[in-house]
């Protein structure tokens, strides 16, 4: 059987299913919602300041399932295109051995893994895939690569909802300038 990319397309188109299914919910949600994001203010002259409270309603689970199924699809894809590689490189039996590696940190365990998981694709292939590990690619912020990113949230949703958006703010302060004196609120 000759290496195909029809798998990670596949997964891909998935995703991108699930990415319009999350956008349909989510606006679906918020056009039901008579009132989505309410502002509470609270004024407290003893005090000279004033109280703000942003209240929001939670978006519904299907918004997080969607959420959740997409960035599952684009992960997976990754792992089928590790399988195809694999094939390619005329190792077709090690497909249930591979998987795309992405780790944060340059540990010799994480090596290891990177290798065991990447060991039946060609070198070429290889040094592409230790190249765009967040470490190297994000070397400062490696938590903060979109790769590292997916990852996480792939490992999140398959132990709980993704949540969608949930914003607290619990303290705030303005400050006026009134002429000269300065006023916090």
């Amino acid at each position: 059987m000759p290496a195909s990319l029809d798998g990670v397309r596949a997964k891909i188109q998935r995703a991108e299913y699930h990415v319009e299914q999350f956008q349909i919910a989510l606006q679906e949600w918020v056009a039901s919602c008579e009132h989505p994001a309410i502002l509470h203010s609270e004024e407290k002259p003893e005090w000279k300041q004033v109280h703000f409270t942003l209240s929001a309603a939670d978006p519904p689970p299907s918004c997080g399932l969607h959420l959740g199924d997409a960035v599952h699809n684009f992960r997976s894809a990754l792992d089928h295109l590790i399988c195809q590689l694999a094939i390619a490189a005329s190792n077709p039996s090690a497909c249930d051995k591979t998987q795309f590696p992405i780790f944060a940190h340059d540990t010799p365990e994480n090596r290891k893994r990177i290798e065991r998981w990447i060991k039946h694709v060609s070198p070429a292939a290889q040094a592409v895939i230790k190249g765009v590990q967040p470490y190297k690619r994000w070397p400062s912020h490696p938590t903060n690569a979109p790769i590292w990113l997916l990852s996480e949230l792939d490992n999140i949703d398959k132990h709980r909802l993704l949540l969608v958006a949930r914003q607290t703010i619990t303290d705030g302060k303005i400050r006026i300038f009134v002429g000269d004196t300065l006023r916090t609120l």
